[in-house]
């Protein structure tokens, strides 16, 4: 695109409009790129072989797999079993509570929080949407 729009500035010594010369080169080029995509791709989905494998091969194991509710009975790699053990007696019971803001909102034209004496929209709100 940098090489069209650096040869399309001598198209206005051959009185035509340059933008609309522009446009059209673009559009070709465009035209063209999409072209060399579809050849390509036709091309490696002929090369594609496609292969089966065995059933045995593909069972993932699932069938057998048990759900326990509770802490894990194994401990993760790396951790021991007292570890795993102690985590699971602290984790939290019942509903998690919402964290909720207990401070009042500062608002665009309240002093600045900081204490520089000026609006909070010039100072700590700045970039702030």
């Amino acid at each position: 695109m940098d090489q069209l729009r650096a040869a399309i500035s001598l198209r206005s010594y051959a009185q035509i409009d340059p933008k609309v010369a522009y446009k059209q080169d673009a559009y070709d080029m465009f035209s063209q790129m999409i072209e060399s995509l579809r050849n390509e791709v036709t091309q490696l989905i002929f090369q594609v072989r496609v292969e089966r494998e065995e059933d045995a091969k593909l069972s993932s194991g699932l069938e057998n797999a048990e759900y326990h509710h509770g802490p894990a009975a194994t401990p993760l790699p790396g951790e021991t079993a007292q570890a795993a053990q102690a985590q699971a007696a602290t984790a939290p019971q019942g509903p998690v509570k919402p964290i909720v803001n207990k401070a009042p909102k500062v608002g665009r034209n309240d002093p600045c929080i900081c204490g520089s004496g000026k609006k909070y929209k010039r100072c700590c709100g700045l970039g702030k949407d």
